[in-house]
């Protein structure tokens, strides 16, 4: 019983990381369209994202996603794979570019999730251990 309630906490941590990390999401894309403005989402590190309102004096943080290494891995990639550290809001809620985000424990895909960020901003969370067209997650770093 003990590593299926083991695995079942790893689970319920990641499902919530990747609600959290939807939520972030979310708030970056409103912001830019009710201020219409450029938001920015940054990966400071291996463990924290931020939103940041780029402006001629500093680029001031208005969110922070941080993310445990212990627990989940974050990675950002472009449509063709390649890993990325920023995303794009502009005031009319579209992205610069569409972004995949995965989000793993120990590299285990069917237990990961995928959150996608299409070119017109609208953010998908996918089932656990699902891509897009209902696809099996291919790999999780």
């Amino acid at each position: 019983a003990v590593p299926s309630f083991t695995q079942f906490t790893i689970n319920n941590r990641l499902q919530a990381k990747a609600e959290e990390l939807k939520s972030f999401l979310q708030a970056a894309r409103s912001e830019a369209v009710v201020k219409r403005a450029v938001i920015t989402l940054k990966a400071k590190d291996a463990d924290k994202w931020i939103a940041v309102r780029p402006s001629k004096d500093s680029n001031a943080s208005i969110r922070t996603l941080e993310i445990n290494q212990a627990e989940a891995k974050l990675v950002a990639a472009n449509t063709s794979g390649s890993a990325v550290n920023e995303l794009t809001y502009y005031a009319n809620g579209v992205v610069k570019a569409p972004v995949n985000f995965t989000i793993c424990h120990d590299k285990k895909a069917e237990s990961g999730y995928q959150v996608s960020v299409a070119a017109n901003g609208s953010i998908q969370l996918y089932p656990r251990g699902k891509q897009k067209d209902n696809a099996a997650l291919a790999k999780c770093e």
